[in-house]
């Protein structure tokens, strides 16, 4: 059931206040939790499902009898006043219809009760399937905007540090000025490099807080909150075995397993249609007891007095009866219904093996690019790695005056750059890693 799964999704952010990631910043883990608490999809979703699992029962799928109980009375009045008459008076009455029971049973419907059964608690499997994928979407959703917003924080800090690298040299080159040893043109120079570095540093926090609104929005945040962002974006290497990724594939993914589900529900709808061809037998019985009460009052014309006389009657009855019934000719109906059911089956079935292969395809252009976007991480981790070396050596040459400080901006360039396209290429890898999770079906008992 998915219920259970979500509820172990949510555990701990059960047990703890919703502001305890306050201190410690927010983790993925943090993110995914109360985004799944929030998402009104997902409860919708859930009370779809409970109503699934109400509607699984042998009485819904007509293997018990019907039973009805009556209970009546009725009241009756006659009035007779002709005086030649020797039955003139009046007479009233009470007729009661006694506790009354009416059974029905279908015994014998072409296994219809069977047929039904089984499909009621396939459409419950379905209903669990539909949750399962939505917790999916959901858990995707807000992984890319965690990622995202990580991405927009580092390359915030990148441009501060080259922001406070511009400061200083447009502070050394003034102090240089004053000294005789720097013209004007340098300070310059070094004062565009810091005002040029401080605008991008104002766009990049505008880039950041739109990411951070994104990150909010995918959690189903009500409140405007402002959050720390507590885990980095790291990359680890770890090998794929196809094979077992595609044995996985086809046995976990929601997708697939939703549309098998809709195959067997398309087989169970074509064998209901066969039913109709099958003779139903269905028996009723009941009982019944009718009490009547009579006061009747008339004039005797020999002693000229009026008499007054009460009777009473009582009825039991019980009836036992089976009918039988065939459809022996209904234009053509069933045969329609069946040759529908048949094909949509068949469609089904087709369905499925166009998504097997499609899946495959995908599973192979995955791997194959998570390959590519390792060696470009490898790249970039050892182009940071040299840029970052360099940017050092080149200030301290740039304060020797060995460089010029077009050479010493062009490096902070580099770093930045080279950063950006470090973190891009993390991000993308992370990305592919997290549509491969959600391939072969294990993104919700991942450990984010």
């Amino acid at each position: 059931m998915a219920a259970p799964l979500i509820r172990y999704l949510f555990y701990l952010c059960y047990l703890c206040p919703i502001l305890a990631f306050g201190q410690n910043g927010l983790t993925l883990s943090d993110a995914i939790r109360i985004g799944l608490k929030n998402n009104y999809d997902i409860q919708i979703s859930e009370i779809e499902e409970k109503i699934a699992k109400n509607n699984n029962t042998m009485g819904a799928a007509g293997a018990y009898p019907s039973i009805q109980l009556s209970l009546g009375t009725n009241n009756v009045l006659n009035s007779t006043t002709n005086p030649v008459s020797v039955n003139s008076g009046t007479s009233y009455g009470t007729i009661w219809n006694l506790p009354a029971v009416d059974v029905g049973w279908t015994l014998f419907e072409g296994y219809k009760v069977n047929i039904t059964k089984s499909q009621l608690e396939k459409l419950e499997e379905q209903s669990d399937g539909n949750t399962k994928e939505l917790v999916e979407r959901t858990i995707t959703t807000i992984v890319k905007a965690y990622y995202n917003a990580v991405v927009e924080q580092e390359q915030l800090r990148v441009l501060r540090e080259s922001q406070k690298i511009s400061q200083k040299q447009w502070s050394f080159e003034a102090i240089k000025k004053s000294m005789g040893n720097s013209s004007t043109f340098d300070v310059l120079q070094s004062e565009a490099a810091y005002l040029s570095d401080s605008t991008n540093v104002l766009l990049q926090v505008e880039k950041y807080e739109r990411a951070m609104l994104d990150l909010g929005l995918a959690m189903g945040e009500k409140r405007n909150r402002k959050f720390r962002l507590a885990d980095k974006l790291r990359y680890r290497s770890e090998e794929y075995n196809y094979s077992v990724l595609k044995e996985r594939m086809l046995r976990n993914n929601q997708g697939l397993k939703n549309r098998r589900i809709t195959a067997q529900l398309n087989n169970y709808s074509l064998e209901l249609a066969k039913t109709e061809r099958m003779p139903k037998l269905r028996l009723n019985t009941g009982l019944s007891n009718t009490a009547a009460w009579y006061n009747q009052k008339r004039f005797d014309f020999e002693t000229l007095d009026v008499l007054r006389r009460t009777d009473g009657s009582n009825t039991f009855a019980y009836f036992v009866g089976l009918s039988l019934t065939w459809n022996a000719f209904d234009g053509g109906r069933v045969k329609r219904q069946i040759a529908n059911a048949s094909l949509r089956k068949e469609s089904a079935e087709l369905a499925i093996e166009q998504e097997e292969l499609r899946l495959t395809k995908q599973l192979n252009d995955l791997l194959n690019t998570l390959e590519r976007q390792r060696q470009v991480v490898r790249l970039t981790e050892r182009l940071i790695g040299n840029v970052r070396a360099n940017l050092s050596l080149g200030e301290e040459k740039w304060r020797a005056g060995l460089i010029s400080s077009f050479d010493f901006r062009s490096m902070q360039k580099d770093y930045i750059q080279s950063n950006q396209s470090r973190m891009t290429a993390i991000y993308n890898l992370k990305l592919t890693e997290l549509e491969l999770m959600r391939l072969i079906g294990s993104i919700t008992t991942n450990k984010f």
